[in-house]
């Protein structure tokens, strides 16, 4: 039973009480074989409802001490289907234990990878699974999930390719479109993340500075410790001049799960610096409008004055260029982040948001990601 052939196994049963019918043993053995015969078929009809969360509910506290292989790629499946990419890898490792082979359990095993945000290698494991497929229904559903995985992929590197070209508008809906269209991506999955996480920071780069910080928010309400979503959230703050809500939101971090993370710890010492200096540069500019011939004067209703080159500085000082992001994307190495820096500069008499970025160690869209 272990294999999970419930029906032979309880053919057997039921000819060994045949033989022994006082057997407690005997009987016992046919009483928890019966009930894990109807929750399996409880559970695959949950699964083919899409009632996935019920489905774990069920299965979740039985497959931690049943030697059942069926049992444990059912709860592969409902994992996979929820997003928790970890957990279906793992149960469907024990099931690839006992049978290499197991069609099922390598289709299984190819989606959860490819959920995990390792799009190419769960295509290519998916590949595995049908040329091991020999039954009909089963060669349609493998053949249905791959063409439908690798729609996904391809869209991707197409929204990628469109942000190194500076078409940022259309990387967003291609992104929008690997996340809506075809197979379901669960949300809580770690390729969702990376998806929101794209188009975040496409969504950055033409300006759409709200929308960006939605797909942050979400994307780190997901996973906290989304190093990516983070990054490119202080860039919004950035490019908006909003550098209090930057640092506070660092400090957070800092004292939470980013506790001795160098890369949170070095954004809030210098997201903390720029705005002391900032506070410095306020209060020169004050003094230097009070002193001498250029100082402001109040009239009987106590409204301030200012000569025309005071207005001109104060004018001046409201279009000076903002300080860059302490955190690097990892996109910049593709450098369109340089170019969109020049574009700007242009725009804003030099000195754009942007600086040229050293490109960070992770390229998206391949690899099991954590962030």
């Amino acid at each position: 039973m272990a294999l999970g052939a419930f029906d032979d196994a309880l053919r057997c049963l039921e000819s060994a009480l045949k033989e022994l019918p006082d057997s407690e043993r005997l009987n016992e053995e046919l009483a928890n074989a019966t009930e894990e015969r109807n929750m399996l078929n409880t559970v695959n009809q949950m699964i083919a409802d899409q009632e996935y969360q019920q489905a774990h509910d069920i299965l979740e506290d039985i497959v931690k001490t049943s030697d059942n292989v069926t049992l444990w790629l059912a709860s592969a499946r409902t994992d996979s289907c929820l997003g928790n990419t970890d957990s279906a890898l793992d149960r469907v490792e024990k099931v690839l234990m006992f049978n290499p082979k197991h069609a099922e359990a390598l289709r299984v095993r190819g989606f959860a990878t490819f959920l995990s945000g390792d799009m190419e290698h769960g295509v290519n494991l998916l590949k595995e699974a049908l040329e091991g497929d020999i039954e009909d229904t089963a060669n349609r559903t493998a053949s249905g999930m791959l063409q439908g995985c690798q729609q996904k992929m391809n869209t991707f590197h197409k929204g990628q390719a469109r942000v190194k070209r500076g078409r940022y508008r259309e990387a967003v809906e291609l992104f929008t479109s690997v996340m809506t269209d075809g197979i379901e991506i669960p949300r809580h999955s770690p390729l969702y993340g990376i998806l929101l996480t794209e188009r975040a920071e496409a969504n950055l780069l033409s300006d759409q500075h709200e929308s960006a910080l939605e797909d942050c928010a979400e994307a780190i309400s997901l996973k906290q410790d989304n190093l990516s979503a983070w990054t490119v959230k202080i860039e919004v703050y950035y490019a908006l001049g909003r550098l209090q809500e930057a640092r506070d939101e660092l400090g957070v971090a800092r004292k939470t799960w980013g506790a001795r993370n160098e890369t949170i710890e070095d954004a809030y010492k210098k997201t903390d610096f720029e705005l002391r200096l900032r506070k410095v540069d306020n209060e020169v500019r004050h003094l230097m409008g009070t002193v001498d011939v250029g100082k402001p004067y109040s009239d009987e209703a106590g409204i301030l004055h200012m000569n025309h080159s005071q207005r001109r500085s104060r004018n001046l000082d409201s279009s000076a260029p903002r300080p860059p992001s302490p955190m690097k994307r990892s996109s910049d190495v593709n450098g369109h982040a340089n170019k969109r820096s020049q574009s700007r500069g242009k725009r804003e008499g030099g000195g754009g948001f942007f600086k040229s970025f050293k490109s960070s160690s992770r390229e998206r869209g391949g690899g099991r990601s954590n962030n």
